[in-house]
């Protein structure tokens, strides 16, 4: 399910020897979903190696603080929350963020976002984390994994006693990771995906200063005006000759 494909190669020039250690005979090596941030496969212009693009991804520096952060954003993005904010004024509901880090939390936020996944489009195609599938067991255990080492998190956002949206992301001391999102899409004209958003990336401010927000996604323009950097995810192919 990820979007990057890790390379266990500590350095680019390992790469073209290593096509005449292989077994056989070796026309190309493709390094899929390669991440060009975070990888070995880094190599020179030249006509032995071409890349395709696969996904824009896009992440969001944590510098500064989250107000000019925030002022940064386009007219139409704010415009549009304050939209969101006013309906929910208006019709009464009343907003709950909370981040869940608690080990012992983390199977029933996992059950939760299970739920709420499983109401919309990904259920009826199918594709939805369920709970006790092998999508729904395979985030448990990663969660569980990474929150004993303090390096995961479920957010939600709650209107009144309704779980409105969910996000699911592990962590390092600078970076934290989005794996999966859902809403419930009764609440569209709210766009709970986008409120939840705005308070996440306020706490990653709070708790990883300087550090980043990646996404790895397949940015569309809405996506991307939340952004402070963006770039592709390449399939790297590198020939014998």
């Amino acid at each position: 399910q990820a979007q990057i494909g890790p390379v266990l190669i500590g350095d680019a020039r390992y790469v073209r020897p290593l096509i005449r250690r292989l077994p056989g005979v070796v026309g190309q090596i493709d390094f899929l979903c390669h991440d060009p941030a975070f990888g070995a496969v880094v190599l020179p212009d030249s006509s032995d190696h071409s890349a395709q693009e696969h996904a824009l991804t896009m992440s969001i520096r944590l510098d500064g603080g989250f107000d000019p952060y925030w002022a940064a954003r386009s007219k139409q993005l704010q415009k549009n929350m304050r939209r969101y904010e006013r309906r929910l004024d208006e019709d009464g509901l009343q907003t709950r963020f909370v981040s869940i880090t608690d080990p012992d939390a983390m199977g029933a936020a996992v059950a939760r976002y299970a739920a709420l996944e499983s109401k919309g489009w990904k259920g009826l195609e199918g594709t939805a984390i369920e709970s006790g599938n092998v999508q729904g067991r395979f985030y448990e255990e990663v969660l569980r994994a990474f929150s004993g080492a303090h390096s995961a998190a479920v957010y939600e956002l709650w209107f009144g006693d309704q779980l409105a949206a969910s996000r699911l992301a592990i962590a390092s001391t600078r970076m934290l990771v989005i794996l999966k999102t859902t809403y419930d899409e009764a609440f569209d004209k709210y766009a709970p995906g986008r409120l939840l958003l705005r308070s996440v990336v306020e706490q990653a401010f709070k708790d990883r200063p300087g550090g980043t927000i990646e996404f790895y996604t397949d940015a569309n323009p809405d996506q991307l005006s939340w952004s402070t950097d963006q770039r592709w995810i390449e399939h790297v192919s590198v020939y014998r000759n």
